[in-house]
C-alpha cells in the first residue's frame, strides 16, 4: 500500500480510501436510522394494541391520553429531535442522501481519472509500437551494413594478396632486368 501511495497509482489508492471511509459513515448513519425506525415500530405496536383493547372500556380516556403521548413522541422523533437528543429521522435520511450523492460524484471523478489513465496507456502503447518498428528497421539496416563491410574486408584482403603477388613479380622482373643489364655491361638503376 505504501508503494502505491508513492507512485501515480497512489492517487487511485487515496480515492479508494476516501470511498471506503464514506461507505463506512453511510452504513453507520443507516444503522442509526434503522434503530429509530425500530423505536417508531414499537410505539406503533403499543398504539395498535391499545386501540384494539379499548372497546367501550372505562379506561378508554386513560389509554387515549397515553396514545396521544405516544403519537406526540413519534411526531417529535420523525420531525424534530429524538427523545435521546439525537437527530430526527428526516435529518438522518437527508444526511445519508447527501453522503450517497457525494460518493456518487466522487466515483464519477475516479472513473474519469481511470479513463484518462487508460487513454494515456493506449497512447504510450502506440508510441512503443512505433519505436519497436523503427528499432527493427535500424537492426535490419545495421545487419545489411555489416554484411557489406564484411564483403569489403574480404575484397580488401584479396586485393592485398594480389598486390603482394604483383610486388613479388615486380621484384622478380627487376632482378631479371638487372641481370640483363649486368650481362650487357650496363649499370642496373633503381
Amino acid at each position: 500500500m505504501r508503494r502505491l501511495m508513492k507512485t501515480e497509482g497512489g492517487q487511485g489508492a487515496v480515492g479508494l480510501i476516501v470511498v471506503v471511509v464514506a461507505v463506512v459513515v453511510s452504513f453507520y448513519l443507516l444503522f442509526r436510522t434503522v434503530r429509530v425506525a425500530d423505536r417508531i415500530n414499537a410505539k406503533a405496536t403499543t398504539i395498535q394494541s391499545g386501540a384494539t383493547s379499548i372497546k367501550g372500556d372505562t379506561s378508554v380516556i386513560e389509554q387515549l391520553t397515553h396514545t396521544n403521548d405516544v403519537a406526540s413522541s413519534i411526531l417529535k422523533t420523525a420531525g424534530g429531535a429524538a427523545p435521546d437528543g439525537s437527530q430526527s429521522l428526516q435529518a438522518k435520511l437527508n444526511t445519508i442522501i447527501a453522503t450517497a450523492k457525494s460518493i456518487d460524484n466522487f466515483a464519477v471523478s475516479v472513473n474519469g481519472t481511470a479513463n484518462a489513465i487508460n487513454g494515456t496507456a493506449h497512447a504510450i502503447n502506440g508510441t512503443a509500437a512505433s519505436i519497436l518498428n523503427t528499432a527493427t528497421a535500424i537492426n535490419a539496416d545495421a545487419t545489411a551494413i555489416k554484411a557489406g563491410l564484411d564483403q569489403a574486408v574480404t575484397q580488401a584482403g584479396l586485393i592485398l594478396g594480389d598486390a603482394d603477388t604483383i610486388k613479388g613479380e615486380a621484384r622478380s622482373i627487376r632482378t631479371s632486368t638487372c641481370n640483363i643489364d649486368k650481362a650487357t655491361s650496363q649499370k642496373c638503376s633503381g
